[in-house]
């Protein structure tokens, strides 16, 4: 199996951990405090993976610029996806918020010009249909 492929999935479940895992959370301790909580988690882990490094940090000023912008994106992020799983259901704002990458493929063909078949163009329409049947309230019959 390719590397990026085992990466792949390795995300994939530890991602789909981390949306479960908030709900526990904030039955016990509030939003703010699972954020906190969170980050130092990451801390952790980003503390290990320097420690992979030897603690020699590249340095490259546009290049720490995006990685900081990065980190700030993901972390603004995950609060309101948390503020989000305080008082919505789980199974509307997982699918939700997981059209993010929606976002990645419009910026990638606008800022670095990339191209989109017609077919994951329909992948991405099909995406957001299918979160618009989840938000959607079903009518009842009287």
């Amino acid at each position: 199996m390719k590397d990026w492929l085992i990466y792949s999935l390795l995300a994939l479940i530890f991602w789909g951990l981390w949306v479960v895992l908030p709900k526990f959370a904030i039955k016990y301790i509030d939003v703010k405090n699972d954020f906190i909580y969170q980050t130092i988690g990451g801390v952790i882990v980003g503390l290990l993976v320097f420690g992979e490094m030897k603690f020699q940090l590249q340095w490259n000023n546009k290049g720490v610029v995006f990685g900081l912008l990065a980190g700030i994106s993901g972390a603004l992020g995950t609060y309101y996806f948390l503020k989000a799983m305080e008082t919505g259901k789980s199974f509307v704002v997982i699918p939700l918020t997981a059209l993010y990458p929606i976002i990645g493929v419009l910026l990638s063909v606008f800022l670095f010009k990339e191209l989109i078949t017609i077919k994951q163009l329909a992948g991405v329409i099909f995406a957001v249909n299918s979160v618009i049947m989840l938000v959607s309230k079903q009518k009842t019959r009287e």
